[in-house]
């Protein structure tokens, strides 16, 4: 969808000084418990079967403005009225303004004042990409004219748009994507409450993630989720402030509140001052890290003010575990612990990965075998003679093969809150995917079309795909665009027999065990699904928008199901003692 700006509702936009300056008017406590009203209402919106655009409309007619009418039949149609990412920046402004120094004759803030906030940010974020398109109706002239511009593109600078377009997308949709509590809940149950893979043999970091949380950060990880779970619980229903003795007397530790207090929150003063450091590194419009580290503002020294939902349930129970343990650990070196439990995270992830493929061949009529990466060197080995560099796992389906590999790679911060530059994403994906992975695959696919092992057919057709976290590489059009001309040199041997490699979120690879569990079916194979996606004519599209086209649910493989209630009756044992 478009986004709303001013213009559609007739009104001027405000610059970043007008609005902090807008912004001293009203309350402090009024104004950010009323943005983590509305931002939870969106929030539990885009994750349950309830509607993003009906909640906006809802706003609309609650703001009883006189230019509400013109954006009714925008909103959730063809355009977004809240973006979250240009609620990230009201929060941020809102914070920035400061509660010093504010005229004493404040007031509350009203839904009316919020949504003409969000959509003057929303035009500045329009404009900084396009002028364009921060204005309603643009001048057919202009557009005619930037268009032929666009379409005089030499064969060079079309590479560079689709690389400056990857890189836009992929920020834009991890600023923008919605986590299900009960999806990442279940992922971190798989992840951090196992035992660590065999492979893993320090002593340092505990007999599983869990247990690793627990030494680097002096307090049991299910202590620090029971106050997570309290928290959540609350938030759903539309409180967002609790006293430190409010949390204990319904169920938390007190060292666990103490841990959050030091490690999730910030005082205003202190919130202001990593907002101040943010804004001198460069654009705001992505910076959210200092958010998703310190979900709660400190009101008071024993009061907890929640912000967001999704930073609150990702804090607790989502990705930011992984960074609060590894940093725990103390200095980055060689031989160091916070360096064995990274590589052991890593190998952690490639068993998942491995565990939902086997899952999906299991259902499967197509597929005959899962292989790993010890079974292809083994194979290897014999006839070479040398241990050969190969991906971590093949399907095998007649001729179709896919070879896949499995890396835990993270966009680094810069990139991931758009401060890096196409450079800086063409070294990291150059290094992290092209010279590692790409050839990792294709010379996997070289030795299966040499030798046909594991029941490979004659004339194999190899379907690659890179396996990365929730957080890592998107698989939108731009990226896939971006990979066939990356992957050229590194698969021209296999001209004819190979598609492009694709980035794989663990969440996506997860919907398609869901598809291969509830919709496999005499005439319907995963693997015809699979293999489709990357065969797509003329332009490729993500993986939700494939499911969209091909009609099929976003199904959730029961396995997850049963892994959040496993976790969950893990922190209800723990919150009852």
């Amino acid at each position: 969808m478009s986004t709303v700006i001013s213009d559609h509702a007739g009104l001027t936009a405000m610059n970043h000084v007008d609005r902090i300056e807008y912004l001293k008017q009203f309350d402090s406590s009024s104004l950010l418990r009323t943005l983590a009203t509305v931002q939870s209402r969106l929030d539990v919106a885009s994750t349950t079967d309830q509607s993003e655009g009906r909640v906006e409309r809802n706003l609309l007619s609650e703001s009883h403005a006189t230019w509400a009418g013109r954006l009714m039949t925008k909103v959730g149609s063809t355009h977004r009225l809240i973006p979250p990412r240009s609620m990230t920046q009201l929060f941020r402004e809102a914070l920035e303004r400061g509660s010093s120094n504010v005229d004493s004759a404040v007031r509350d803030i009203e839904v009316a004042n919020i949504l003409e906030l969000v959509m003057s940010i929303s035009t500045e974020h329009a404009g900084a990409v396009n002028p364009l398109d921060a204005v309603a109706n643009p001048d057919p002239a202009q557009i005619r004219a930037q268009m032929a511009a666009v379409q005089a593109y030499t064969p060079e600078e079309n590479v560079a748009a689709v690389r400056r377009e990857a890189l836009e997308e992929t920020v834009n949709l991890q600023s923008n994507e919605p986590l299900k509590l009960e999806l990442i809940k279940a992922s971190t149950y798989d992840l951090w409450f196992r035992p660590w893979p065999d492979r893993v043999t320090d002593t340092r970091i505990g007999t599983t993630p869990a247990e690793a949380f627990e030494i680097a950060n002096h307090v049991p990880l299910l202590d620090v989720m029971v106050v997570g779970q309290i928290i959540t619980e609350a938030m759903i229903v539309g409180r967002f402030d609790w006293t430190r003795e409010q949390l204990i007397q319904a169920g938390a530790t007190a060292d666990a509140v103490q841990f959050v207090i030091d490690n999730m929150a910030y005082a205003a003063a202190r919130f202001e001052q990593r907002l101040r450091r943010d804004r001198a590194n460069g654009p705001v419009a992505d910076q959210r890290y200092v958010f998703t580290e310190r979900p709660f503002l400190l009101p008071e020294p024993d009061t907890l003010l929640g912000l967001r939902y999704q930073w609150v349930i990702d804090r607790f129970f989502g990705s930011q575990l992984y960074w609060q343990t590894f940093f725990a650990f103390g200095a980055v070196e060689p031989g160091s612990t916070a360096e064995a439990f990274s590589q052991a995270i890593n190998y952690a992830f490639e068993r998942v990965a491995g565990d939902v493929l086997e899952r999906i061949a299991s259902y499967s009529s197509k597929i005959t075998r899962l292989v790993s990466e010890t079974e292809m060197q083994a194979e290897w080995t014999q006839s070479r003679g040398h241990t050969p560099s190969v991906c971590d796992f093949m399907l095998v389906a007649g001729r179709a093969c896919f070879v896949i590999d499995a890396t835990n790679h993270h966009l680094s911060a810069n990139l991931a809150q758009g401060l890096g530059d196409v450079d800086t994403f063409n070294a990291d994906i150059e290094a992290s995917f092209v010279a590692t992975k790409f050839k990792q695959i294709a010379s996997t696919a070289k030795r299966v079309r040499e030798t046909l092992p594991f029941g490979i057919e004659d004339n194999p057709v190899f379907y690659p795909y890179v396996v990365v976290p929730n957080n890592g590489l998107s698989n939108t059009t731009a990226v896939q665009l971006d990979w066939m001309t990356r992957s050229r040199p590194s698969f021209e041997e296999l001209r004819g027999s190979t598609r492009t490699p694709v980035p794989l979120q663990i969440g996506d690879l997860a919907l398609f065990e869901g598809i291969a569990e509830h919709f496999s079916r005499p005439d319907r194979d995963i693997a015809d699904l699979l293999g489709g996606w990357t065969s797509q004519q003329p332009l490729p599209v993500s993986v939700r928008e494939l499911l969209h086209q091909a009609g099929i649910p976003a199904a959730i493989p029961q396995r997850m199901i049963d892994d959040q209630k496993a976790l969950d009756r893990l922190i209800l044992n723990r919150r009852r003692r």
